[in-house]
């Protein structure tokens, strides 16, 4: 752990793992057997079988790739600067990250419980709008701002490394590289 960049790509990994983890419960074993009932069913549909662990992480891992973006963003534009403290701040970005993450969970956390006439998880919501405001949230949260951030990141990024390869060697055009 010898970068501040690393502390990012493991949290990015953990995030992962959780991910592959909690939908691999949901998916592959929860239909496989029977769930149980009961406040034992209660508990595990909250945080195991519900896939609202999987869907809590998934956010960590999408604003995790943001950090990373982030970190190469700050590499590019400013590749001498001295980056004291550094890890620091990653660690309360990773922070963060996670409490972000479990916020945006929150609604699921209190939505999906067990039912017991179909036998197994489900999400109840208090009211029929909830969970299209909620999908809705979803698409701003979890696609359109960490797929903007990181084009307009990793665009400005590619244009300085683009631009500084140009400058270094301005006979190796474009045209005479794809040669």
């Amino acid at each position: 752990m010898k970068t501040a960049m690393n502390y990012v790509l493991v949290n990015l990994a953990i995030a992962d793992i959780l991910v592959a983890i909690f939908m691999g419960i949901k998916f592959v074993i929860v239909p496989t057997f029977v769930h149980p009932e009961g406040k034992t069913g209660w508990f595990l549909c909250k945080f195991v079988t519900g896939g609202t662990t999987a869907w809590t992480a998934a956010v960590a891992s999408i604003y995790s790739l943001v950090a990373i973006a982030v970190e190469a963003y700050h590499a590019a534009y400013h590749p001498f600067k001295r980056r004291s403290g550094r890890a620091k701040n990653l660690h309360r970005t990773i922070i963060l990250i996670w409490t972000v993450a479990l916020f945006w969970g929150l609604p699921l956390y209190l939505s999906v419980t067990y039912v017991d006439t179909i036998s197994t998880c489900a999400e109840q919501w208090p009211y029929s709008i909830l969970p299209k405001i909620y999908s809705f949230g979803w698409i701003i949260v979890a696609g359109i701002v960490p797929i903007a951030v990181m084009s307009v990141l990793y665009f400005k990024v590619s244009y300085t490394y683009n631009t500084l390869v140009r400058i270094q060697s301005p006979t190796l055009s474009p045209a005479k590289l794809k040669k």
